[in-house]
Protein backbone atom coordinates (compact mmCIF):
# COMPACT_ATOMS: atom_id res chain seq x y z
CA UNK A 1 0.00 0.00 0.00
CA UNK A 2 1.19 3.48 -1.08
CA UNK A 3 -0.35 6.69 0.47
CA UNK A 4 0.97 10.41 -0.51
CA UNK A 5 -0.70 14.02 0.62
CA UNK A 6 0.53 17.64 0.27
CA UNK A 7 -1.65 19.59 3.03
CA UNK A 8 -1.31 22.34 5.21
CA UNK A 9 0.28 21.76 8.84
CA UNK A 10 -0.41 23.88 12.17
CA UNK A 11 1.89 24.31 14.41
CA UNK A 12 1.68 26.43 17.24
CA UNK A 13 3.67 29.73 17.46
CA UNK A 14 3.93 32.11 19.85
CA UNK A 15 5.15 34.81 17.42
CA UNK A 16 2.16 35.15 15.73
CA UNK A 17 -1.33 37.07 16.37
CA UNK A 18 -3.07 33.68 16.41
CA UNK A 19 -0.54 31.95 17.88
CA UNK A 20 -0.34 29.23 14.90
CA UNK A 21 1.01 28.89 11.62
CA UNK A 22 0.58 26.55 8.84
CA UNK A 23 3.32 25.09 6.57
CA UNK A 24 2.93 23.03 3.35
CA UNK A 25 4.08 19.48 3.87
CA UNK A 26 4.29 16.07 1.73
CA UNK A 27 4.41 13.02 2.80
CA UNK A 28 4.04 9.42 1.78
CA UNK A 29 3.62 5.76 3.40
CA UNK A 30 5.33 2.42 1.60
CA UNK A 31 3.19 -0.61 3.80
CA UNK A 32 4.00 -3.85 3.05
CA UNK A 33 5.68 -7.16 3.36
CA UNK A 34 9.10 -5.34 3.12
CA UNK A 35 9.85 -1.98 4.56
CA UNK A 36 9.94 0.06 1.25
CA UNK A 37 12.73 2.11 3.11
CA UNK A 38 14.32 2.41 -0.37
CA UNK A 39 11.14 3.27 -2.68
CA UNK A 40 10.81 6.13 0.24
CA UNK A 41 14.40 7.33 -0.34
CA UNK A 42 14.12 7.39 -3.92
CA UNK A 43 10.83 9.28 -3.87
CA UNK A 44 12.27 11.49 -2.04
CA UNK A 45 15.27 11.99 -4.39
CA UNK A 46 12.82 12.55 -6.89
CA UNK A 47 10.99 14.81 -5.86
CA UNK A 48 13.59 16.92 -4.88
CA UNK A 49 15.15 16.40 -8.51
CA UNK A 50 11.57 17.92 -9.86
CA UNK A 51 12.09 20.83 -6.87
CA UNK A 52 15.17 21.32 -9.41
CA UNK A 53 17.56 20.75 -6.01
CA UNK A 54 20.61 18.91 -5.84
CA UNK A 55 22.34 16.37 -3.84
CA UNK A 56 25.11 17.48 -1.61
CA UNK A 57 27.88 14.84 -1.31
CA UNK A 58 31.19 15.41 1.08
CA UNK A 59 33.41 17.00 -0.75
CA UNK A 60 30.92 19.94 -1.93
CA UNK A 61 32.00 22.55 0.60
CA UNK A 62 33.34 25.09 -1.82
CA UNK A 63 33.27 28.80 -0.61
CA UNK A 64 30.57 29.42 -2.65
CA UNK A 65 28.78 26.52 -0.56
CA UNK A 66 26.46 25.73 -3.20
CA UNK A 67 22.53 24.95 -3.17
CA UNK A 68 21.23 21.78 -2.30
CA UNK A 69 20.03 18.99 0.08
CA UNK A 70 22.33 16.35 2.13
CA UNK A 71 20.96 13.52 4.50
CA UNK A 72 22.32 12.68 7.87
CA UNK A 73 21.69 9.72 10.37
CA UNK A 74 18.50 10.12 12.55
CA UNK A 75 17.83 8.57 15.80
CA UNK A 76 14.44 8.56 16.90
CA UNK A 77 12.36 6.74 19.17
CA UNK A 78 9.57 6.98 15.95
CA UNK A 79 12.03 4.98 13.74
CA UNK A 80 13.84 1.53 13.48
CA UNK A 81 17.51 2.10 14.84
CA UNK A 82 20.03 3.00 12.38
CA UNK A 83 17.08 2.77 9.32
CA UNK A 84 16.05 6.80 9.23
CA UNK A 85 17.68 9.80 8.15
CA UNK A 86 16.79 13.43 8.50
CA UNK A 87 16.78 15.70 5.03
CA UNK A 88 18.68 19.08 5.09
CA UNK A 89 18.46 21.45 2.29
CA UNK A 90 20.92 24.51 1.90
CA UNK A 91 18.84 27.54 -0.27
CA UNK A 92 20.00 31.18 -1.01
CA UNK A 93 22.65 30.57 2.31
CA UNK A 94 20.22 29.35 4.55
CA UNK A 95 20.18 26.02 6.09
CA UNK A 96 17.62 23.99 7.97
CA UNK A 97 16.11 20.64 8.26
CA UNK A 98 13.34 20.05 6.06
CA UNK A 99 11.98 16.49 7.04
CA UNK A 100 12.86 12.98 7.71
CA UNK A 101 12.63 9.21 6.54
CA UNK A 102 12.66 5.38 7.68
CA UNK A 103 11.33 2.67 8.93
CA UNK A 104 8.68 2.91 11.95
CA UNK A 105 10.11 1.36 15.02
CA UNK A 106 7.80 -2.14 15.51
CA UNK A 107 6.12 -0.50 19.06
CA UNK A 108 4.92 2.82 16.78
CA UNK A 109 3.35 -0.78 14.23
CA UNK A 110 1.60 -1.83 17.51
CA UNK A 111 0.49 1.01 18.85
CA UNK A 112 -1.39 1.87 15.31
CA UNK A 113 -1.89 -2.14 14.87
CA UNK A 114 -0.12 -2.32 11.72
CA UNK A 115 0.88 -6.07 10.85
CA UNK A 116 3.31 -5.20 8.06
CA UNK A 117 6.86 -2.87 7.97
CA UNK A 118 5.93 0.69 7.37
CA UNK A 119 8.38 3.24 5.81
CA UNK A 120 7.59 7.54 5.87
CA UNK A 121 8.98 10.12 4.06
CA UNK A 122 7.67 13.81 5.25
CA UNK A 123 9.03 16.99 4.00
CA UNK A 124 8.29 20.78 4.54
CA UNK A 125 7.78 22.37 1.11
CA UNK A 126 7.72 25.96 2.38
CA UNK A 127 11.33 26.29 1.58
CA UNK A 128 10.30 25.68 -2.31
CA UNK A 129 7.31 27.91 -2.44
Amino acid sequence: MRIFEVADVVFKDEREERKARNERHFAAAWCGKTSGFEAVHGLLDRVLLMLRTSFLTEGTETPGKPDGYWIEELNEETFFPGHAAAVHLRLGGKEARIGEFGILHPTVLEKFDLRYAVSTLEINLEAFL
